[in-house]
């Protein structure tokens, strides 16, 4: 990503489609699955709606829809407000970092949790020292110390188009699959279509889910199911919506749970 403007969510699942036709992975060869935590997950959905929608491109390249898609608590409407709050205490820092450590202490005097910060410094890269010839002098921070590899004002706009992806449609244009220009062959679908899905997961404990989306996507999910019972040559998605006892960063406060769920529909 050569981080030019617009800095959307639609963008960023072209990206993601840009980096499997480049590693041919087109046609049959497509990614059978795709998963995305909160804005990974709008991603992943966005990603999902455009390869079901869109032409791509002509012949070979085009990259087939996946079979199952997982989204891991990703409200529609604005962006989280732990997320945003990670984004602001990031922003404060200012860079570089002398050590890992430095920035998982400098988060923590923010509110940050430990968990979350310690994940933060995967987000990190070391510096290169003068005449080391591209290689960092040391992994521990003695060099040059460690600065970020994503653009943080990239990251800000992205969260500003949050409100601008309508999450609830685009969940109903993959379910109805009305609109499918990219199709799997014959026998790859045969095979599969028991498992296609879109598996909403969502946090019990995030107060962003209303009841108001809550019912949406369970209306999509019954008109999902009708569809299903009234075409035996259904393309389209089954909706399976699954609440877990967790918080927004359901991958910590409930892995377990999650991951039982997830090799169980990937068997």
């Amino acid at each position: 990503h050569r981080h030019e403007p617009p800095h959307s969510i639609t963008n960023c699942s072209m990206d993601v489609i840009h980096t499997a036709q480049y590693l041919n992975l087109v046609g049959d060869d497509s990614p059978v699955g795709i998963v995305g935590h909160s804005f990974g997950g709008r991603t992943a959905l966005s990603y999902h709606h455009l390869t079901l929608t869109s032409s791509q491109s002509k012949g070979s390249a085009v990259v087939l829809p996946p079979e199952q898609c997982w989204i891991l608590d990703s409200c529609p409407g604005h962006a989280h407000s732990s997320v945003a709050g990670v984004i602001d205490a990031v922003s404060s820092i200012p860079m570089p970092v002398a050590t890992k450590k430095d920035l998982v202490d400098m988060l923590l005097k923010q509110k940050i949790s430990k968990a979350i910060a310690m994940w933060m410094t995967t987000n990190l890269q070391p510096i290169p020292s003068s005449g080391s010839g591209g290689a960092c002098t040391s992994s521990n921070g003695n060099g040059n110390g460690f600065e970020f590899m994503f653009d943080l004002n990239v990251a800000k706009g992205i969260l500003k188009d949050f409100p601008e992806q309508d999450m609830i449609q685009q969940v109903r244009d993959c379910v109805m699959n009305t609109n499918n220009t990219n199709t799997r062959d014959a026998s790859f679908s045969s095979k599969h279509n028991k498992k296609r899905t879109i598996h909403k997961v969502i946090a019990g404990k995030n107060g962003s889910w209303t009841d108001d989306i809550l019912n949406e996507l369970q209306d999509i999910q019954k008109e999902g199911l009708k569809r299903d019972n009234e075409d035996e040559d259904d393309h389209g998605y089954k909706l399976n919506i699954l609440t877990l006892d967790a918080g927004h960063w359901v991958h910590i406060d409930a892995l377990d749970s999650l991951l039982a769920a997830m090799t169980k529909e990937f068997q």
